[in-house]
């Protein structure tokens, strides 16, 4: 039953050994720092500072994969690193934070492209219902049923995770796609193999 299922999993969780996880470590997020234009320069800067406290991850936050001049909230989607706030590239970033001794985050919205991205006009990636694209402002929702969708997540997300040397991932889901989407039975149907999409990436 349901309740010996969760009483399983309370004393899994109280019998773990893992000493890092017996404490709840501090995580420096440099959004309110930058407000969605972080940049090499002013991690280099906040690394000495944020080092007093004893952070154990130095997270960077939206926008850095666009320049400067943009918002980063219409630019979420494409995931490549800007070249003039990240000169040496982001990786010699990260390479820096482990420096100080920390562990270097990044941040990912995943499911979602805005519509001054470049992959957003690619209209067969994105959920629909009643066939019409579904859109949050001006957001869009990848469609995880579909192999194309899930590669190019792998290469944009775990696989630039895994090449830039970051040991953290700060994942935001800030739009809901409401009660479904079109390709199944039901809206209830086509949800549920998205969600088995998602599940599919990794």
């Amino acid at each position: 039953g349901a309740e010996e299922v969760w009483n399983r999993l309370n004393t899994a969780f109280n019998r773990q050994e893992n000493e890092e996880e017996k404490f709840l470590p501090i995580i420096y997020n440099e959004y309110c720092t930058s407000w969605g234009n972080p940049s090499a320069e002013e991690v280099e800067r906040l690394l000495p500072e944020v080092k007093k406290y004893g952070a154990k991850y130095f997270v960077i936050d939206a926008g850095w994969y666009c320049g400067r001049e943009e918002d980063w909230a219409l630019k979420v989607g494409d995931y490549k690193p800007d070249k003039i706030a990240f000169p040496e590239s982001i990786k010699k970033t990260a390479e820096k934070i482990r420096d100080y001794g920390m562990i270097p985050g990044i941040w990912f919205e995943p499911e979602i492209a805005a519509e001054k991205s470049e992959v957003y006009s690619n209209n067969e990636m994105f959920l629909t219902r009643d066939g019409y694209r579904i859109v949050m402002k001006d957001r869009s929702f990848f469609d995880f049923r579909q192999e194309t969708v899930r590669a190019y997540l792998r290469k944009r997300v775990i696989d630039f995770v895994k090449e830039n040397g970051f040991g953290y991932v700060k994942l935001d889901y800030n739009e809901c796609l409401g009660i479904g989407c079109d390709g199944a039975g039901s809206y209830g149907a086509g949800l549920r193999q998205h969600i088995e999409g998602v599940v599919a990436v990794g």
